[in-house]
């Protein structure tokens, strides 16, 4: 959308930057500041059309984002919204996250300081890229003005792309550079069968993987026959009362039943209903308090 001038791609820019909003957190977050960056080395360099451009998308992505922010301030509404928050885990601190990620820092600030040098500063994707990999500095260490990083580890995922991106640029950059025209044609065959190897070999590993260790995340026959009891022989929508994670999840994904124990990261209740639902379910199965404490120190805090 920024090369061209068509504005359908800028719409299609926009609605894609609103569509991330109700995908993955870490993305459109790493995203929006990526785009005030790039703003920011637009309106530097005076180039104010694409400032402008930039402008469009983000209000596009605003608009259709609206429902997702409705949503989160009724989720911030709730008396219990921070046991919610709690629940999710992360960082609560104000300090510069260092000791972990020097290494993804220094990684990237190299990554930037190539693509200057070989396209130079001036270039729209370079300064894309550049600003993805830049947002990374920020938006790892949110806690520093939020207080509150959510599982922070999530931010490294959000680089495989830029990263990807990156090294492809300055790989081409090498190429286009310094490879001599008669040896055109055998890079090409070299990469082309790099490629069906790489490709070709991760395909199989992941087929001889899957026949090798099916038996481990195949059913049971007796949660299999279980599931299908309960679709046939159950009201729909009627509630299943079990203590294992695992199958709490299932009963959600192969009948249509419901469940009275959530798990914690999925779902709306508090931190006091679902410890009252824990007890009431292990108090029917008739567990001790020394067994419900067992139960606990062996995931059942976690999950619940």
């Amino acid at each position: 959308a920024l090369t061209r001038s068509s504005k359908i791609a800028m719409i299609l820019a926009g609605a894609s930057f609103g569509a991330m909003f109700y995908t993955y957190l870490y993305d459109w977050v790493s995203f929006a500041v990526s785009l005030a960056i790039m703003a920011g080395i637009f309106a530097l360099q005076k180039r104010f059309d694409l400032v402008k451009k930039i402008a469009i998308i983000t209000s596009i992505g605003l608009l259709i984002s609206s429902y997702f922010w409705w949503n989160m301030r009724a989720l911030a509404r709730m008396a219990h919204a921070e046991d919610i928050l709690m629940r999710l885990g992360g960082e609560f601190s104000h300090r510069l996250r260092l000791g972990s990620v020097w290494k993804s820092y220094t990684r990237n600030f190299f990554l930037i300081a190539a693509l200057w040098i070989a396209q130079g500063i001036r270039d729209v994707r370079v300064i894309f890229i550049s600003s993805l990999l830049v947002s990374y500095f920020i938006v790892v260490n949110a806690q520093i003005i939020t207080g509150i990083n959510l599982q922070p580890d999530h931010w490294y995922r959000t680089q495989f792309l830029p990263i990807a991106l990156a090294i492809a640029m300055i790989v081409v950059w090498v190429y286009e550079r310094y490879m001599p025209i008669r040896l055109n044609g055998y890079a090409f065959m070299i990469s082309v069968a790099f490629l069906i190897y790489l490709f070709g070999g991760a395909l199989y590993g992941q087929y001889a993987y899957s026949k090798k260790h099916a038996e481990a995340y195949a059913m049971s026959k007796s949660c299999t026959e279980s599931y299908e009891w309960l679709t046939l022989y159950t009201p729909k929508g009627s509630v299943v009362a079990t203590l294992p994670f695992s199958i709490n999840s299932d009963v959600l994904i192969f009948t249509h039943n419901k469940i009275f124990l959530p798990f914690g990261l999925m779902t709306t209740a508090s931190n006091e209903e679902l410890w009252m639902r824990l007890m009431i379910a292990s108090g029917l199965w008739g567990f001790t308090a020394e067994e419900f404490t067992d139960l606990l120190r062996n995931g059942g805090a976690a999950y619940y």
